[in-house]
């Protein structure tokens, strides 16, 4: 449908690796992810300031869906904060 089609493309825009966008359009789809847009879209909006995507480590799109990547703890996303030590809260 046009929805889910206009949603896969907010993720897209906003998603910073433009990289197999078919394959990735198809995990959308499979996943059922229309949904999952609002939570999606946040997750990429905070990972786009940390050390890790600045650097460019970003995984690609049908990576990042596959693993549903958007519940990642963002703090381990801070390479340099972590120095190579494990905080322990």
């Amino acid at each position: 449908s046009a929805y889910a089609d206009d949603q896969f493309s907010k993720f897209w825009n906003l998603y910073p690796k433009k990289e197999l966008k078919k394959k990735a359009k198809e995990i959308w789809d499979r996943k059922k992810l229309d949904s999952s847009l609002k939570e999606i879209s946040e997750f990429i909006e905070k990972a786009k300031g940390t050390d890790r995507w600045q650097k460019g480590f970003i995984k690609q799109p049908p990576v990042f869906l596959n693993g549903e990547c958007w519940n990642d703890d963002l703090t381990a996303y801070n390479d340099t904060q972590s120095a190579g030590f494990t905080k322990i809260s």
